[in-house]
């Protein structure tokens, strides 16, 4: 029996000049691409005899027009139950103008997304994947590498890692909270910390610590908590504070989740926010405006975040880029949780 020869696919063309499939369909279809890149890809289509009437029922094929995102469910109330949905806000309007739709790829916390990311990927159910709360999963890093995943990562991770990132600048995110604090006149700061371990904690801690040497204020010990990044984390973490030996006139928190969590706390104990205990945030969640007293917190621009992202995968797909790392400003939002400064 003759054995059939398969014809070859545009992921064939793709693996052979070295780009996503989805750069091979800019070329096809005559959108730009870098010169050096549409002469790869011309000839890998030539060795391949990959002919132009094969073109469009392969494209059809090969090509998903899905954009993965990855969300991790976690227990209790998280910023990131308000976190990603404003996000998603940038993501989808980015994708729609691409034509391009948005597949949500749901795990739980602590489970393995590793092999539905890859699967979906290796079905050509999604053509690349923007990563949500990254949680320094290595091990998924590393199969981005592996499957040559077009992914950019909303998050920080470790250094030696060449894919793309967006992120807001975590350092100076606190340190301009600590500062006003100190403006205010505060000089026993505590500070609520996710734990340690996760890069961004480690980045914002570091804030906290900077504004606090500049002002010659040594680091203390009881004035540092690690909680969960979460509602209950910053209630339980402000409770452990007050049963404690406390003296400190404000507290910075890592997120406004935890902070909102920090309120409710000493609200329940009769402690008035911000005259005896000011408060301030990170991220300024849609809820901080609404609570009362008004949270005051570090804004981080989310929506333009997951719009940077999405045009960051682009041209990852497009394999116009490499691994460029974009770090988002942020600045303070005050409201009536700390007070403003005078000066």
């Amino acid at each position: 029996m003759r054995r059939l020869e398969m014809k070859p696919t545009i992921r064939d063309v793709a693996s052979l000049a070295n780009v996503s499939p989805a750069t091979v369909s800019r070329v096809l279809n005559n959108k730009p691409v870098r010169e050096q890149t549409r002469k790869k890809i011309e000839s890998a289509i030539q060795k391949l005899d990959y002919y132009p009437n094969m073109l469009a029922q392969n494209f059809v094929s090969n090509i998903s027009y899905h954009i993965g995102v990855t969300m991790t469910e976690r227990k209790g109330l998280t910023a990131v139950d308000q976190f990603n949905p404003v996000l998603l806000q940038g993501i989808l309007e980015v994708a729609k103008n691409r034509n391009y739709s948005v597949t949500l790829i749901p795990t739980c916390e602590g489970a393995d997304q590793n092999n539905s990311l890859v699967d979906l990927f290796r079905r050509n159910a999604i053509d690349g994947a923007i990563i949500l709360d990254p949680s320094d999963n290595t091990s998924l890093f590393f199969e981005l590498l592996k499957y040559e995943i077009p992914a950019v990562v909303i998050g920080r991770i470790p250094k030696n890692l060449p894919i793309p990132t967006v992120d807001t600048d975590n350092v100076e995110g606190i340190y301009l909270a600590v500062k006003h604090l100190l403006r205010l006149g505060h000089k026993k700061i505590a500070y609520l910390s996710a734990p340690l371990n996760y890069i961004a904690s480690q980045d914002r801690y570091a804030g906290y610590q900077k504004a606090l040497a500049e002002c010659g204020i040594g680091p203390n010990p009881k004035l540092v908590l690690e909680k969960e990044a979460s509602f209950e984390g910053g209630y339980q973490g402000m409770l452990q504070f007050l049963a404690g030996d406390f003296e400190a006139t404000a507290v910075s928190v890592y997120n406004d989740a935890m902070a909102i969590g920090a309120i409710k706390a000493l609200q329940d104990n009769k402690i008035k926010i911000p005259e005896q205990v000011a408060i301030i945030g990170h991220d300024d969640l849609p809820t901080s405006a609404m609570i009362y007293p008004a949270l005051s917190t570090i804004h981080s621009p989310i929506e333009e975040m997951g719009t940077e992202a999405t045009k960051l995968l682009f041209q990852k797909m497009e394999n116009l880029t490499t691994a460029e790392r974009k770090i988002m400003p942020v600045k303070l939002k005050l409201r009536q949780s700390c007070g403003f400064a005078t000066a």
